[in-house]
């Protein structure tokens, strides 16, 4: 049996449950590691070969799946292989930063088809930036010549809080001219495609567990790293959200003793202590960024320009204060992760997130020392800690992956019989 096995959902083998089989077939194909053909599809579904036959010729009769040959593994029929016809339908993926809009389009398969990008220092209010995102989006399907009906739909990465169920996005930092918008309502009226609105760390594990990786990779912590610091969760491939859909909200975990105060009434919190606004306010204080005399100071744009100048100090002189202060906000960085793998009880930690692609060479060391130093880690066995696998568009890629998510991997909890 292929090792895809250990990966996609079990199928049912009852009419009522057609839509959910085709789901599952279609995460199986998409999925598997080498070719694979209806033999395999019935073992790792759990399907049988008749239900196999049955969906898989919807499927390839609606141009979604198609046959690419025929193999042959000793005596008897040679196998007809199926795969993914990866142009048929696309989705668009929008990771909207305080400090940049960035917009993909994901073929079938995950591939990124095209890319924009857009400073948004000037696109504060929502209306403005809203129509900015439309206009995105008609520009990005557009450079691809397709047609709208094979966009499947439109998934939105946001910073929180947000409420994932209706879309309404409230009161987001570095968006100050935003208090509650109802992001996804405004967007279906002005593109006219489905909408998805989703926390932006959530997007990044979404997007983690669509990555051509391992697939027995099912379990993660990922840590990440923008205008704010926060973690999501993923177990047995799936997205943990929580009841409220804020599970792995990090912000007031722990960063260890000697910390600022926080307005929860707590000390070295993570939000008080390590986010890029408060290691920025921290080097401004100990002279070694001058103040912004352009009005900027704290904004998301001023900020990323801001902590590239101080990893750039750490590069000229590693023994510095700019050093210093980076390797201990890994150090706090690494005591709430630690505390976080702790608690869900997982060995692989990924980092991703703007930010982390900017601070990452300061900050990885110190934050990989406490990871192997920490006693109540030892008996979990060695910590993974990687990359993101998507790299600096994680957000807007898992957002569009999350609309494929949504055709390929429906859940059995969400199918209503009839009586």
């Amino acid at each position: 049996m292929s090792d895809v096995s250990r990966a996609v959902s079990r199928g049912a083998n009852f009419p009522a449950f057609g839509e959910y089989n085709e789901a599952v077939i279609l995460d199986a194909v998409r999925r598997a590691a080498s070719d694979i053909s209806r033999v395999e599809l019935a073992q790792i579904t759990g399907l049988s070969a008749q239900t196999v036959s049955k969906v898989t010729r919807r499927l390839i009769s609606a141009g979604i799946v198609r046959e690419k040959g025929t193999v042959s593994n000793g005596p008897g029929k040679p196998r007809t292989i199926l795969e993914l016809d990866a142009k048929r339908y696309y989705a668009v993926g929008v990771h909207l930063d305080p400090a940049v809009l960035t917009c993909v389009l994901l073929d079938l398969v995950g591939g990124v088809v095209a890319r924009r990008s857009v400073d948004l220092r000037e696109q504060a209010k929502p209306d403005a930036l809203i129509g900015r995102i439309t206009d995105v989006i008609d520009d990005v399907v557009a450079s691809v010549g397709i047609e709208e009906a094979r966009v499947l739909g439109v998934g939105i990465a946001s910073p929180g809080p947000l409420d994932s169920r209706t879309g309404i996005v409230s009161h987001p930092p570095h968006l100050r001219e935003w208090g509650t918008v109802p992001l996804r309502a405004a967007l279906i009226e002005k593109t006219g495609y489905s909408v998805l609105v989703e926390r932006d760390v959530t997007a990044a594990v979404v997007a983690e567990l669509w990555a051509p990786v391992d697939d027995a990779v099912a379990d993660f912590l990922f840590l990440y790293y923008g205008t704010g610091v926060n973690a999501g969760i993923a177990l047995g491939r799936d997205v943990v959200r929580g009841v409220n859909g804020r599970a792995g909200a990090a912000g007031h975990v722990s960063t260890g003793p000697g910390g600022e105060p926080c307005f929860c009434g707590r000390d070295g919190c993570l939000d008080s202590t390590c986010t890029p606004e408060i290691v920025v306010r921290k080097a401004r204080d100990l002279g070694l960024l001058p103040s912004r005399a352009d009005g900027a100071e704290g904004s998301a744009s001023s900020l990323l320009a801001d902590m590239t100048a101080l990893v750039a100090q750490v590069r000229e002189n590693p023994q510095g204060p700019a050093a210093t202060l980076l390797a201990e906000t890994g150090r706090r960085i690494g005591r709430a992760v630690a505390t976080l793998v702790a608690v869900i009880d997982v060995t692989r930690v990924v980092l991703g997130g703007p930010f982390w692609e900017v601070a990452e060479s300061a900050l990885v060391e110190s934050l990989q020392s406490v990871l192997r130093t920490d006693a109540a880690l030892h008996a979990r066995g060695r910590i993974e800690i990687v990359g993101a696998a998507v790299g600096t568009d994680v957000a807007a890629t898992g957002a569009a992956c999350l609309v494929l998510d949504n055709a390929f991997s429906r859940r059995p909890s969400s199918i209503l019989l009839a009586p």
